[in-house]
């Protein structure tokens, strides 16, 4: 994970940029591990380190707590051109920085799903701000990770319904 500047002097109102939940395969959580780190980022926000040196693999952690009313979790989308747009590929420390301003400071960025490697588009659905922005590609659909309103976490298989009126 790339760090990003924080000063504890700043009162800003905190976002968390979620973009990916990693599920790790068995034989990689059975590994011996090297180096465990854990820091504090800001109140509410712990990140933890593990090294598995055999695979090689570095395992980043968020640990945030749902309760602190001054964070938040929301998906965003890379761009391309200065646009937010679907179908682009953007390094996560790029879009927390480039999410920081006056009033949120972006304290973690993580992948929120795999994307097609040629245009950049995520696989499963997408939904920012409660707008359904991708449906999913995958049929059947697969588990996603998602936030209620209510700020609780659920993994979940996602269908679309809907009609049309004229």
């Amino acid at each position: 994970m790339d760090r990003l500047p924080f000063t504890h002097s700043r009162t800003k109102h905190l976002q968390l940029l979620l973009l990916l939940l990693v599920v790790l395969p068995a034989r990689v959580v059975s590994q011996t591990t090297d180096t465990i780190a854990a820091e504090i980022v800001v109140s509410g926000v712990k990140h933890t380190s593990i090294t598995f040196p055999s695979v090689p693999l570095k395992v980043s952690v968020l640990e945030i707590d749902l309760l602190n009313p001054h964070l938040n979790i929301e998906t965003a989308k890379a761009t391309k051109d200065g646009n937010e747009i679907l179908f682009a590929k953007e390094k996560t420390s790029s879009i927390a920085l480039r999410k920081t301003n006056d009033s949120i400071l972006v304290v973690g960025a993580v992948n929120g799903d795999f994307f097609d490697v040629q245009n950049g588009a995520p696989i499963n659905i997408q939904i920012e701000n409660g707008e359904v922005v991708k449906k999913s590609g995958s049929v059947p659909a697969k588990s996603v990770f998602g936030m209620t309103k209510e700020k609780r976490p659920f993994v979940e298989r996602i269908s679309l319904t809907g009609k049309l009126f004229a």
